[in-house]
């Protein structure tokens, strides 16, 4: 096939029908499936989606929803889009599309080309379904051994894909990071000997990673249920992102929700956020919500992201959670920029998202509460030139819940108390602030507890006896529920 003009319009995109024996067959058989049932989740893509028929596990970590898979081995864009014109969603009302395609046009196409192709099919798609959400998925990472530089045109495509989701109802979800190792290099783990196509473990890995996709649409799955290890909530930078500053800001397009992670002791940790930016978890409400900004701790070296459970006590108090990957490592400055913006894009598009622009505050716990608290005494602080309109709005918060607090006493705990960062001279929002007593930390969250009330700013502290930092074993979190239904933030 010769490459798409880019001058053409994704609407002369030429389809292509394949003639193998195979193809033709699958098509019919799902043609005869589309008759039988109305399918909640619609996947589609070439051999690597096809191939979730194979797994052990599906179709039942998406149940109780009904899935459509509409994978072909081989496939390429124009190849679906031709699937799609002949009759594979006719009469269909799913709540989810997927799209993994253009893997099979490396080598063959320009990389422009390929996107011109994946945005004819979104095109056609969200005239075929208007009333679906579609999810247009990161191709993934891949180093075949005897494909010379397809790592690198995958990676290019990937640059351009976000620009095809800027219409309505279309996301755009990168799910690098879960195929990637610290160094950036494939996670070999999760892949055949071809480096290409997925084995078990990378199936159970982009289980997980749909999770809070379909969540979003409102299709509860089975998908965490797939190994027994508990993956980060926010680990992908999937579900809906808002990126905190424009791309030149950041370093570029290369820099685009980069993320570096290590391996420690079996264990990812998220060591490099260059890109800062927010996930967002909604929850469903038909009036507009209460929202935070989760700041994670780790030191301003590492960010300890908040699991499936961690988000889930929120929303079960009505609360919109925004998670901030804050600039790391080691400057807590930007860092301080970040919550700073951060905040004020939430209350810029409360709209967007069904919160109470009165409702906003802010959780950290550790170095994210640290963060928080300086955020909650020092939101009149200039700190960056404004960039659009979301900067004219006030980044206060209207309350703060603090959970083992570091650093009040100094980031290299060398004084008293941090009375400059911590000066008490503007209104400071209403604070919960909780330790364990045998954190070292803990020290200094009492000394700010003693100087905010003095200066007459409204805090609960709640002490246990042990736990440590980290509070391993304090149920902290139904006195914090306690204490935000009693000041009226939630109901």
């Amino acid at each position: 096939m010769a490459s798409l003009s880019l001058a053409e319009s994704p609407a002369t995109v030429a389809p292509e029908k394949r003639t193998n024996n195979w193809w033709v067959d699958r098509h019919q058989e799902k043609l005869a499936e589309v008759k039988k049932a109305q399918p909640d989740l619609i996947m589609i893509g070439d051999s690597i989606t096809q191939a979730w028929e194979k797994q052990k596990f599906y179709p039942g970590c998406f149940h109780p929803n009904k899935v459509l898979n509409l994978g072909y081995g081989g496939d390429r864009t124009q190849h679906a889009l031709w699937r799609i014109q002949n009759g594979e969603v006719d009469g269909l009302s799913p709540k989810l599309v997927t799209i993994m395609l253009g893997t099979n046009n490396i080598t063959r196409d320009k990389v422009e080309d390929i996107a011109l192709g994946v945005e004819a099919l979104v095109a056609e798609l969200r005239q075929r379904l208007p009333d679906a959400e579609i999810a247009l998925l990161s191709v993934f990472p891949r180093d075949h051994p005897r494909i010379k530089g397809d790592r690198e045109m995958v990676d290019e495509l990937n640059k351009i894909l976000p620009a095809i989701a800027k219409q309505d109802r279309v996301t755009f979800y990168n799910f690098d990071p879960h195929y990637l190792s610290g160094d950036g290099s494939l996670n070999a783990e999760l892949y055949g000997k071809d480096r290409l196509h997925l084995n078990d473990k990378g199936y159970e890995t982009w289980a997980k990673a749909l999770v809070p996709v379909l969540k979003q649409v409102g299709l509860e799955i089975k998908a965490q249920d797939v190994s027994q290890n508990q993956e980060p909530a926010a680990a992908s930078t999937g579900t809906n992102i808002i990126r905190l500053w424009p791309i030149e800001m950041v370093g570029g397009e290369q820099n685009r929700l980069k993320e570096i992670q290590r391996d420690r002791r079996g264990r990812k940790q998220l060591c490099g956020i260059l890109d800062p930016n927010l996930t967002v978890y909604q929850v469903k409400s038909d009036t507009p919500t209460p929202a935070i900004i989760y700041c994670p701790g780790g030191a301003y070296k590492i960010l300890g992201m908040p699991t499936e459970k961690d988000i889930k006590q929120w929303h079960d108090l009505g609360i919109t959670v925004f998670v901030l990957k804050y600039t790391i490592p080691d400057n807590s400055d930007a860092a301080f920029k970040d919550v700073q913006r951060a905040l004020r894009l939430v209350r810029h598009q409360t709209g967007k998202w069904n919160v109470d622009p009165k409702k906003i505050g802010l959780f950290g716990n550790s170095a994210g509460g640290h963060l928080s608290a300086r955020l909650s005494q020092n939101y009149g602080q200039t700190v960056y030139e404004p960039i659009d309109e979301a900067d004219k709005v006030s980044c206060e918060p209207q309350f703060a819940v603090l959970q083992c607090a570091a650093y009040f006493q100094g980031r290299k705990m060398d004084k008293d108390f941090d009375a400059e960062l911590f000066h008490m001279k503007n209104k400071v929002a209403p604070t919960f602030l909780t330790y364990a007593k045998d954190d070292k930390f803990c020290a200094g969250g009492v000394a700010y507890q003693k100087a905010l009330k003095a200066a007459g700013g409204s805090i609960q502290l709640k002490l246990f006896d042990k736990g440590g930092h980290g509070m391993g074993g304090c149920d902290w979190f139904p006195v914090a529920a306690q204490w935000l239904k009693e000041n009226h933030f939630t109901k």
